[in-house]
């Protein structure tokens, strides 16, 4: 997985697969899911970021629980690798 957050246009960005992808869908409020051609998700992307957003209403309709836990996952390694009380916001956003 790969995460980058563009601070210029208050985009998020998870990337999590390699897949070419065949088309995006514009799920509402500047939320948008790459899909492959199979339709697993390649890559999500937030618009307005940093105002907060939520997902649950995706997580179901687009199987993002796994990507979720990956996040999670990448998360509690950052936070392992960098201490408890790191600014996590500081480390991604560059």
């Amino acid at each position: 997985m790969r995460i980058t957050y563009d601070t210029e246009v208050d985009a998020l960005t998870l990337v999590v697969s390699r897949e070419p992808v065949e088309r995006t869908v514009d799920v509402r409020a500047g939320r948008f899911i790459d899909l492959d051609a199979e339709g697993n998700v390649v890559a999500l992307e937030i618009l307005d970021a940093s105002q907060g957003f939520e997902l649950t209403d995706l997580i179901d309709r687009f199987d993002l629980r796994p990507v979720l836990d990956s996040l999670a996952h990448h998360i509690q390694t950052a936070r392992g690798l960098l201490g408890e009380d790191s600014n996590l916001r500081g480390v991604l956003v560059r």
